[in-house]
């Protein structure tokens, strides 16, 4: 936590003039205000308490601003800040593969599948899309001496998938096109006029999109020491041929099977904790607040005035319920280097009183990261209610 504060005051004479000086001691005794200007910052330190920070405030490095001077005071805050599913980012699809082969068979995808890097987020569903393929070369002969055939090829066959956590099957089949062969032409060779070759005959079953999201099932796709990856297997079963009702026939046939797997990641970017708050101006002067973020931002979510919104309480102190007041903000402007937005208000805020800011980002689901500040009880300090400290001289210390 840091906390600063001073008052400069600056009172101009003349040794060589007992006019000045008469000016100057009529000044005085209408009590001219001194100038008075003021920086009030808030730091959110997560396993520090408001006392330990008492004993332990670093230095404010004051970030550039437009040319209005200030001094500074600073408190402790409060803040609220939530993890939750959010508007969700998909990672880059991942897709593996079993190479056509011959069935049957049982064989494992490449290459293995990448568990979830719970770094990035929280995992909150998982998208599973497989493809099955069998294809079928068959070759057929009319071998009937005195009566022609109608050849029909087929293919049909059925595939699982294993090590998803869920069960993944479906059937496979197809037909070609009825061939009208001659009687027997004396030589097998499947083709006219008594045989046939027909085009790769080729089988496709996608399986309905696999939508995962419960938590326990969940956990398994989340890489841990040791368990990175997840390897499923391809077990696939086929028969092929052809028939005429009316035919003696010679069939063969070749018949081989593929599949794909494609695995997408839904998660909630983990939203990067408010760091600090530091406020500009009082009086007349416009207020600006810059609030520092422990880690990058979306720009366009970060730049988005919508987003963020100040609550003054009402005449009991709280936030909620009757006699609140919103004020909007008109601008915000996300500094990707520092990873701080620069918030202008509506109105100017009265730095002796509280406030609270919120800060809803889609990439935490829309829920509010709320941070108060404020509270000054006079030129000298800052109200102290657990979470507050009083300012005086540069000095913090419980009120």
């Amino acid at each position: 936590m840091i906390i600063f504060g001073w008052i400069t005051s600056s009172l101009r004479h003349s040794s060589s003039s007992t006019r000045a000086g008469r000016r100057l001691r009529s000044k005085s005794r209408l009590g001219a205000p001194p100038r008075v200007e003021a920086l009030e910052a808030i730091e959110l330190m997560s396993h520090a308490s408001p006392h330990a920070a008492l004993h332990h405030a670093p230095a404010i490095v004051q970030p550039t601003i437009q040319a209005i001077p200030f001094t500074s005071n600073t408190i402790a805050i409060n803040s609220t800040h939530a993890l939750a599913t959010q508007t969700t980012q998909l990672t880059a699809l991942q897709t593996v593969t079993v190479p056509d082969q011959l069935t049957n068979f049982s064989s494992t995808f490449a290459p293995p599948i990448n568990l979830f890097d719970s770094t990035l987020g929280q995992l909150v569903a998982v998208h599973i899309n497989a493809t099955a393929t069998l294809s079928s070369q068959i070759q057929s002969e009319n071998t009937s001496t005195t009566s022609s055939a109608d050849i029909t090829g087929s293919t049909t066959g059925t595939f699982s998938i294993d090590g998803l956590g869920v069960p993944v099957t479906g059937a496979l089949n197809a037909s070609t096109a009825v061939f009208h062969a001659q009687p027997f032409d004396g030589v097998v060779d499947y083709s006219g006029p008594s045989g046939v070759t027909y085009p790769l005959l080729t089988a496709t079953s996608t399986h309905p999109t696999v939508n995962i999201t419960d938590p326990a099932l969940l956990a398994t796709f989340i890489a841990t020491p040791g368990h990175t990856t997840l390897t499923p297997t391809l077990t696939a079963s086929a028969q092929s041929g052809a028939n005429a009702p009316d035919g003696n026939l010679r069939t063969q046939v070749r018949t081989s099977g593929s599949g794909i797997v494609t695995i997408t990641y839904e998660y909630a970017p983990q939203v990067p904790p408010v760091t600090k708050v530091v406020r500009y101006g009082i009086h007349h002067q416009p207020t600006l607040l810059v609030v520092s973020f422990g880690g990058p931002l979306n720009p366009i979510d970060a730049s988005n005035a919508a987003n963020y919104v100040i609550i003054a309480p009402n005449h009991s102190g709280s936030f909620t319920g009757p006699g609140t007041t919103t004020i909007p903000i008109v601008s915000a402007t996300y500094n990707p280097v520092t990873n701080s937005v620069s918030l202008l208000p509506a109105t100017a805020l009265n730095v002796h009183h509280l406030f609270q800011l919120r800060i809803t980002l889609p990439s935490n689901n829309n829920n509010p990261i709320v941070v108060e500040f404020g509270g000054k009880k006079s030129l000298g300090g800052f109200y102290y209610h657990g979470k507050h400290f009083i300012v005086v001289n540069g000095k913090a210390f419980p009120g």
